[in-house]
């Protein structure tokens, strides 16, 4: 059950968005932007790369509309096609093809006003374009997966972020766009002065989570560490590179597994 309100609703009807946003993130998602309502103060939360809203959908419900807090899409939405690295980054998302002129803003918005009836900031630009007004506190990263682009986009998301910000790199392990996994593991290596650009306190099959200090590093980590062996949740705690991080999991009920094998 989801900590966030209406959440769970969503959850319910969310194969119907096309999209990838796997069981275990959207959970994820749920317990630290839920800890981040109830443990520190208020910040927007940015999403680069949003296809048709199936991850957006889900963050709308971590935004405080009292606070006067903002989601924020940055995606280019009609003008793919300009940029350099679009024929590449559509193969990575979707190996059976996808038509690129059909990513449009109005595909996002009619799914995204099923479930919302209020609208995101949304910016028609590259992440490069993108001019950010406040401090965010949950920024997700699934937009151009090559070297390039997310190394930019890391940076972009680790300045904004508030003291106790989340960022999530969606695809770091993904062997078909190996850009993502360099960007990253690059920014999260020691530097010569002896910091990080990013710091990993969590890893899903899918994304990687991250915070942007040793003191955030450890709050997060100890949060993350509380959901090991919680309900069907699976996981445990890895040395790494002179950090701990969580590597954590969704174990799904046997009769489930059968029932989907047959």
């Amino acid at each position: 059950m989801a900590s966030l309100a209406g959440l769970d609703t969503y959850i319910e009807a969310m194969e119907s968005v096309e999209g990838w946003f796997e069981p275990e993130d959207v959970y994820l998602f749920d317990g630290m932007l839920s800890a981040q309502q109830r443990l520190i103060g208020s910040g927007d939360i940015l999403e680069i790369g949003t296809y048709r809203g199936k991850s957006a959908i889900a963050l709308g419900y971590g935004v405080n509309r009292r606070n006067n807090e903002e989601l924020v899409i940055c995606d280019p939405f009609e003008r793919l096609p300009e940029h350099k690295h679009a024929e590449s980054n559509i193969a990575s998302l979707n190996p059976d093809g996808c038509d690129i002129n059909h990513f449009d803003a109005a595909h996002f918005l009619a799914n995204w006003d099923k479930y919302h009836d209020w609208e995101p900031e949304i910016w028609k630009c590259e992440s490069a374009e993108l001019k950010l007004r406040r401090r965010v506190r949950f920024a997700h990263i699934d937009g151009c997966h090559s070297y390039s682009c997310v190394r930019r986009d890391i940076g972009l998301c680790a300045a904004a972020l508030t003291d106790k910000g989340v960022l999530a790199i969606d695809d770091y392990r993904n062997s078909r766009v190996p850009g993502v996994a360099a960007a990253t593991w690059e920014a999260a290596q020691i530097r010569a002065d002896g910091r990080r650009g990013i710091y990993p306190f969590c890893l899903s099959v899918g994304k990687l989570y991250a915070a942007t200090s040793p003191q955030a590093q450890k709050f997060w980590l100890d949060v993350a560490t509380g959901w090991i062996d919680y309900g069907n949740w699976r996981g445990s705690v890895y040395p790494l590179s002179g950090i701990e991080v969580v590597t954590i999991w969704h174990e799904y009920p046997q009769e489930e597994t059968e029932a989907e094998e047959e």
